[in-house]
Parts: structure tokens; sequence; C-alpha cells
């Protein structure tokens, strides 16, 4: 039905009692590929070999036994012995921990401001993983580009014009996964501007601070829900955080190499492309807010045994060692 995922459909006659089969792939998937696209893993799996799981250890704070002691509660199961970590006080602090890695749906409004329409809306995946969902804004004339846009670059060029007709672009970031710090937002954000930007490495250095000065002050932090705007005009990027203008980091491209990062062919969303290029061609329906709730966001609503199995998993892979054996309390921050 529409309400599905993914629809099998018979390209012939199937008798009955006759044996169906689907094919994952030719074994080139790895384990979060499987996950993210079915809903699934395999233990053993040759192509996991190529995951760099340094790029995941940071976000873990348990221990291997803690995730198994968990998920064996969840399933009903008894811990393996030595594993009697499954405490009522203990699954509340995992909750907090496990928080982190749940699945967050974004509401992001039609309008920003007087004279800004949303334009699509998509998220930032790293290895399967939701770091961020983002949604870019632009004046009714980069609507309207958009919707007479045949292809990508056409409205890439439309986004990065920032002239006249159009002369702001704004995208807007909610943090789905809780970054570490300040920094650590900071830093992968500007990482992926520099690699666009023609200018100086102090601009960009720039802009970098703005963003960790702006979450370091913004009560909320890099937490789940957080919000980020940024502004990019011919003069430069304007930095927003909670709702509040942080400053601007006026540099010659700079604006333009911001929209790069989420309209170029090497785009760190995909799907924001795709979601902006369906609505100028009208399959978001009548742009209510009944039907703007995001297309992207709709499914793959991770459970927590799921969670827990993955991380688990993670931990086998990688021979991942928690940076501490206490676990935190739950008021803490992870």
């Amino acid at each position: 039905d529409d309400t599905s995922p993914f629809a099998l459909r018979a390209t012939r006659r199937i008798k009955r009692g006759e044996e169906v089969t689907i094919s994952y792939g030719d074994g080139d998937l790895t384990c979060l590929d499987l996950l993210d696209k079915y809903g699934f893993f395999l233990d053993g799996n040759d192509a996991d070999k190529t995951i760099d799981w340094e790029e995941l250890r940071p976000e873990f704070a348990t221990s291997l036994e803690e995730d198994e002691a968990e998920l064996a509660m969840l399933e009903g199961s008894i811990p393996r012995t030595g594993e009697k970590r499954v405490l009522a006080k203990t699954k509340d602090r995992l909750k907090t921990i496990v928080s982190k890695m749940q699945d967050y749906t974004p509401n992001f409004p039609q309008k920003l401001g007087d004279n800004l329409v949303l334009v699509g809306a998509g998220m930032r995946k790293k290895m399967g993983i939701k770091i961020y969902a983002v949604a870019m804004y632009g004046t009714p004339a980069l609507l309207d580009a958009a919707s007479r846009s045949s292809s990508r670059n056409e409205l890439w060029k439309a986004a990065r014009s920032l002239d006249a007709s159009s002369p702001r672009t704004t995208f807007v970031l909610e943090m789905i996964l809780q970054a570490d710090t300040a920094d650590m937002i900071a830093g992968a954000i500007a990482d992926s501007v520099k690699l666009r930007h023609g200018g100086s490495p102090s601009d960009v250095q720039c802009l970098e601070r703005l963003i960790a000065e702006g979450v370091r002050r913004n009560g909320q932090g890099a937490t789940k829900g957080a919000v980020l705007q940024f502004d990019c005009t011919n003069s430069g990027v304007s930095v927003g955080v909670g709702g509040e203008t942080q400053g601007s980091a006026e540099f010659e491209g700079l604006g333009r190499a911001f929209v790069d990062v989420f309209m170029d062919e090497s785009t760190v969303s995909p799907s924001l492309v795709d979601d902006c290029l369906e609505r100028g061609n009208g399959e978001e329906g009548d742009g209510s807010a009944a039907t703007s709730k995001n297309k992207a966001f709709r499914k793959d609503r991770e459970s927590r045994r799921t969670v827990l199995s993955l991380r688990a998993l993670m931990k086998q892979l990688s021979n991942w060692q928690p940076k501490s054996t206490a676990l935190p309390n739950a008021d803490d921050d992870v």
C-alpha cells in the first residue's frame, strides 16, 4: 500500500506454493547499508571491512556487555554469564545514551521570515546514520526556478546565483545525532565548505569560529533538535543558532561555497536535492502543512532493539572499548 516504504510486484505469474525470492545485492553492501535500506544486517559480512569504525567510535559511551545486557532484556532472554547489569537504574541511564542515535522527525515551516519559502528538505547521513535534517529556503524567484528546473545543475545554478532576484539562500539544520562538542559540528561543516571555497582558508576559519561560539552560547548545545541557520548571500554567510544571530563571515565567494555543500554534484545531502526537484515538479501534493511533513522522514524509524543490535555488532567487529567503564549519570551530557 502507499504507506509502505517498499512494494514487491511480480513480473510474471506465480504458481500457488512456488518459492519467491528476493536479492539484496551481490555482497557489496555493508551492514550499515543493509540496515538503512532493508532493516537488517548480517554477521560475518566481508563488505564490513570497508567501514571506518573510528568515525563512529566517539558516539559510544557504553561497553559491549552493557549493550548486550540491555538487548537481552528487550528480547526477553537471559543475559550471558557475567553480564548481570540489567537493573532499573542502568536502564534509565542507557535511555539517555541510546537517545543519541534514535530517530528524530523535524517539521520545517513552509515560510521563513517575510519573504523566504521552503524549497525542499532532506537529511545528512554518514555511513547510513542520520546526522542532521536540512531544509533550503529561498525567495519566490528561487522556488519558481526550482519548479522550472529539469536537472540538478539548473537547481544548483539558481540556488547559488545570489543575485537581485534571489539575493539570499538559507539553510536550516536540525540536529538528529548529538555532537559531542561544539567544535565537532563546527569543524564538520567547515571542512565541507573548505573543499569548495576558492578564497583564503582564514575565511572558513572565521565561519567555523562563529558556528562553534554560537553552539557553545546556546543553552541547548548541539543536542538533538538544536537548530542552526545559515543565510548565504553574495557578501558571505550569516550564522544563527537557536534563533539567535551569532554573526557574519563576510568574504567573497563564501556564500556560494556554502550553497555548493548542499547543491553541487557532491552534495552531502542527495535527499535534499531530490526533494527540491520533486516539490518543484508538484509531487508534494497541495503544499499544505499536512503534505509537507517532509517525505524523507515519514518512515525509516529505527527501533531501540535495532539500535542496540547495531551498536553491539559495531563493537564486536571493531574490538571497541569504552572510554570509561563508569556509566554516566542520567543528568550528564553524553
